[in-house]
C-alpha cells in the first residue's frame, strides 16, 4: 500500500516531465537529425556524429539526471524500509505471541507510512532539480 503511494505520486511527476521537458527535448533532438540527414554533403562518419550530437541532450536528460534522481528516491526510500524492518525485528523474540505479532505488523504498516510520506514530501524538490538540470520550467 505505501509502495503504490509513492509509486502514483511519483509516476504522476515523471509523467509532468516527459511530456513538459522530454518531449520538446526529444522533438529538438529529431528535427536536429533531420537537418543532418538532408545535408547530402556530409560523409557517412560525419552523419554519425552529428546524429550522435543531436541525441546527446536526451541521452544526458534521462541517464544522467532524470535516473540519477529517481534512483536517489528509491535508494532513500529502501534505507527507510530497512529501518522499518528492523525496528519491527526488535520487537519481535524468538517465540512471539499472537498478540506482540499483531502489533509488530502494525508498527510495520504505519512505519512504511510514514516513509512514504516523507518521501512523497521530497517528490516536489526533485522534480524542481530535474526542470532546473533540463532547463526546463
Amino acid at each position: 500500500m505505501a509502495g503504490e503511494k509513492i509509486s502514483k505520486a511519483l509516476e504522476a511527476e515523471l509523467d509532468k516531465i516527459e511530456r513538459e521537458c522530454m518531449r520538446p527535448l526529444q522533438l529538438k533532438a529529431f528535427q536536429c537529425s533531420a537537418d543532418c540527414c538532408r545535408d547530402q554533403r556530409m560523409s557517412h562518419e560525419s552523419l554519425g556524429r552529428c546524429l550522435e550530437g543531436c541525441m546527446s541532450p536526451v541521452a544526458k536528460a534521462q541517464e544522467n539526471i532524470l535516473n540519477s534522481e529517481v534512483t536517489s528516491l528509491q535508494d532513500r526510500l529502501n534505507r527507510c524500509a530497512l529501518q522499518c524492518q528492523d525496528e519491527v525485528k526488535d520487537l519481535l523474540d524468538g517465540n512471539p505471541s499472537d498478540k506482540t505479532r499483531s502489533a509488530a505488523e502494525k508498527k510495520a504498516e504505519d512505519c512504511l507510512m510514514k516513509c512514504a510520506d516523507t518521501h512523497i514530501a521530497l517528490i516536489p524538490n526533485m522534480v524542481k532539480r530535474i526542470r532546473n538540470s533540463m532547463n526546463c520550467k
